[in-house]
Formats: structure tokens, C-alpha cells, sequence
């Protein structure tokens, strides 16, 4: 029997078909926009996917690429105008692959300082585009409400009365990034956030 990490032939052809989609979503301008179907719709179009005996990789990508991904709304289309939306570039699509593969981890020196050195570096240069000193440094987090949280509890426990705070509110293909500077200032005893909204995207303190 051959095991879940060993490489096969079936394991290969999966690997080239999946290939191949990423390959040809990639190159479609613009994508299938997708729309919601309800779950009887899909209970019935995918069924029970969880077994016992499971079903293989060929079957799962493509009920994922007949299935569930039509019947996903695709954040990269130029309609699609609500909530959070996102337009990768062809090359960083790419990459989010190769990092996968590489099975990184980058929370810490120790186990990821490669991935960690390629992180400062972009941190560097969004602290640059703020003027900030050398001395500054920061994380990328998931999103705007964890980036707000982040810069609050930093500042309080760092005891700083002024801070600048930069939110990037847009980066994609077709955007250059929008760097805006805030400030949180201390009045009565108060971390007041000054002119913030929702939804920025990193935030360097």
C-alpha cells in the first residue's frame, strides 16, 4: 500500500492536472466571476466527500474546479466590489505555490530565518516609503482588525506618547501602494487612533 507522503504515479498525474488549472486561471482575464448556489444544490452536485474509504485527488480537484470553485464568487474580478477583495499578480500566485512546496514557517529566526530575512526586507521598504528611521520594524498580520490591535498593544505596553502608524489600504497589479500616515495620540489618560478606517491591509509600527 502506498503511503500518504510517497510520491506515485497517480500522485503525479494529479500533480500535472493541477497544474494545469492554476495555469489556465491564471492566464483568463477576467475570470469566471462564480456566484453562491444553495446547499441543497451542492449536496447533491458534490455529495458526502468525507468517507471512510475517502475518494481520490483526481476526484476531489474536480469537484473543486466543476463544483465548488464556480460556486465560489472570485475576489479578482473587476465586478466583484464588495468585501474584501484581492488581485495577486501572475508571479505571486506563482509563488504562493513554490512557498507552499517549500513548507516554511516563518514565526520565529530560528526555524524560518530565510522567509524572515525576505519579510524584513518588504518591511523595510514599507518603513522607508513612511520615513521612518532605521531603528523601526514590524509584522505583517492577516488583516486590519489584528493590525489595529497590534499597533494598540504595542504602543501601550511601549509606553510611547505619539506614534506614527502606516496602513497600507491597497496593493495589487494595478495599484501603486497607498501609504497613509496616522497617528495615536494619548489625551485623558486615552489611546485615541486618529483617522483610521477599514479596511487596511499590514500595519508597521
Amino acid at each position: 500500500m502506498v503511503g500518504m507522503h510517497t510520491p506515485d504515479a497517480e500522485m503525479a498525474r494529479l500533480a500535472s492536472k493541477a497544474l494545469l488549472y492554476s495555469i489556465d486561471r491564471i492566464r483568463i482575464d477576467p475570470p469566471p466571476l462564480g456566484a453562491p448556489r444553495p446547499y441543497e444544490e451542492l449536496l447533491e452536485a458534490v455529495g458526502q466527500t468525507i468517507t471512510k474509504e475517502g475518494i481520490t485527488g483526481a476526484e476531489a480537484l474536480r469537484l473543486f474546479t466543476e463544483v465548488l470553485a464556480p460556486s465560489s464568487i472570485a475576489v479578482d474580478h473587476p465586478k466583484f466590489l464588495s468585501f474584501v477583495p484581492g488581485a495577486p499578480t501572475e508571479a505571486s500566485i506563482i509563488f504562493d505555490m513554490v512557498v507552499s512546496a517549500a513548507s516554511i514557517y516563518a514565526g520565529s529566526w530560528l526555524e524560518g530565518a530565510g522567509a524572515v530575512f525576505a519579510e524584513n526586507q518588504a518591511l523595510r521598504w514599507i518603513a522607508d516609503l513612511a520615513d521612518f528611521p532605521a531603528s523601526a520594524g514590524g509584522v505583517f498580520v492577516s488583516g486590519g482588525t489584528a493590525g489595529n490591535m497590534s499597533a494598540l498593544i504595542a504602543v501601550v505596553i511601549g509606553g510611547v506618547r505619539v506614534m506614527k502608524v502606516v496602513m497600507i489600504t491597497r496593493v495589487d497589479s494595478s495599484w501603486r501602494p497607498k501609504v497613509h500616515i496616522r497617528q495615536l495620540r494619548k489625551q485623558r489618560g486615552r489611546w485615541m487612533l486618529m483617522c483610521c478606517w477599514y479596511p487596511p491591509m499590514n500595519v508597521v509600527v
